[in-house]
């Protein structure tokens, strides 16, 4: 059993055995949970989102093995409108 030490501001330290044993490095993100008795603190993984615009949701799309392909419009209804 480990003993953490909660700093400044709410920081917590972990202790560098935990730390290399699960391959935590600053600036990972953990889990917090709330249990009966205590709280339980995973590793996190963060999963980028990529929002699309109305423009980009109406664009074809072909698909090849392996990867995703957008086609472009020939050309903009609305000569304001920036490529994407």
């Amino acid at each position: 059993m480990e003993t953490a030490k909660i700093g400044k501001r709410g920081t917590l330290v972990i202790p560098a055995k935990l730390r290399q044993r699960f391959a935590l490095k600053e600036g990972d993100l953990l889990v917090t949970e709330v249990r009966e008795d205590g709280i339980l603190l995973r590793p996190a993984v963060a999963v980028p989102v990529e929002i699309y615009t109305p423009q980009r949701m109406n664009l074809p799309i072909r698909t090849h093995p392996g990867r995703l392909i957008i086609q472009q419009p020939a050309r903009f209804l609305d000569e304001n409108l920036d490529p994407l």
